[in-house]
């Protein structure tokens, strides 16, 4: 699967869990790459969108692996990324 291919399903299923997804600059005082996090109760996606597709990627499924997604039908190679973070943590 291509990186823009993993970026839309990524997008996909960021919107299915009901969490807002938005690209923004991040300089400043906020510089980063991007992050989640609650904002009055509703999650909320926010990515630098200086990112290339790649690390948008890792950024989403980074986030994403926090929500249980163990009930959502997801191509085996988006399952793969949302476990990854997982693995490098042990």
């Amino acid at each position: 699967m291509k990186v823009t291919q993993q970026l839309q399903e990524l997008e996909n299923l960021a919107k299915q869990l009901g969490v807002k997804l938005s690209y923004e600059p991040t300089t400043g005082l906020v510089s980063g790459t991007g992050g989640l996090c609650r904002v009055k109760g509703a999650y909320r996606l926010i990515i630098d969108r200086r990112l290339k597709p790649g690390a948008r990627v890792q950024v989403l499924s980074d986030a994403l692996s926090r929500f249980d997604t163990r009930r959502l039908d997801l191509a085996p190679e988006v399952r793969a990324l949302l476990s990854e973070p997982a693995r490098q943590a042990s």
